[in-house]
């Protein structure tokens, strides 16, 4: 069985291992192309929320730690975490890696403070959209540009797991959905999108984490 995962995944990544070990063969890309888009605005706030561990690393290229020494970070879930630690900033939030559920943590230990929320130029925003102005204030900042590829190769695939709905758009602007694949969405947004592409026979995986995607790659249809 071969697989096909929209994410670059290092030869000691736990969820390759996982599949590896189930007799996968494992294929991971991912199909977008990221820059950093310079900034100079930096407003004061009480805390700074990351969607992924490629936007803090981002961030950070521009903009000393110490300039927000007195504000707390939150992230989406444990893999952005991961990324903080390695720039030696411990999270003060963690989310569970679902937007709504999220959003709804962070408005409670944020609740009427500023949130800075840097992020990918073409970010579907999921937990900004999830939070009333009257809960928090949002301030948006942009760090990294996030375009589809054009040009790449994917072998054909038993199983095709798509991390984001730009993932899925760059796949399919190159190849079509052959008979018998089956469709792996992480999280709701990409499945909503893959849906918008009349793709309704797919699996959602419960978490965006190895175990998580591993459950659904490996549940019987």
């Amino acid at each position: 069985m071969k697989i096909f995962i929209t994410r670059d995944l290092k030869a000691d990544d736990a969820l390759r291992k996982m599949l590896q070990q189930k007799g996968y063969k494992v294929h991971a890309q991912s199909l977008i192309d990221f820059e950093l888009v310079p900034f100079n605005y930096f407003p004061p706030c009480e805390w700074i929320f990351f969607y992924s561990p490629r936007c803090v690393d981002f961030f950070f290229e521009m903009v000393d730690p110490r300039r927000y020494k007195g504000s707390k970070f939150a992230v989406m879930g444990g893999g952005t975490a991961r990324a903080l630690l390695a720039h030696d900033i411990v999270p003060d939030f963690i989310g569970n890696g679902i937007p709504a559920h999220t959003a709804e943590a962070l408005a409670e230990e944020a609740h009427d403070m500023r949130v800075l929320f840097p992020r990918a130029e073409n970010s579907r925003r999921s937990v900004e959209k999830l939070l009333a102005d009257d809960q928090i204030e949002l301030i948006d900042i942009i760090v990294y540009s996030n375009t589809p590829k054009t040009d790449f190769t994917v072998p054909k695939c038993d199983v095709l797991v798509f991390t984001s709905p730009l993932n899925a758009e760059a796949y399919f602007m190159l190849y079509d959905l052959k008979k018998g694949q089956k469709v792996v969405a992480i999280g709701k947004t990409t499945a909503e999108y893959l849906r918008g592409l009349e793709i309704y026979d797919l699996t959602i995986a419960a978490a965006p984490t190895a175990e998580g995607i591993f459950a659904a790659v490996t549940e019987k249809g």
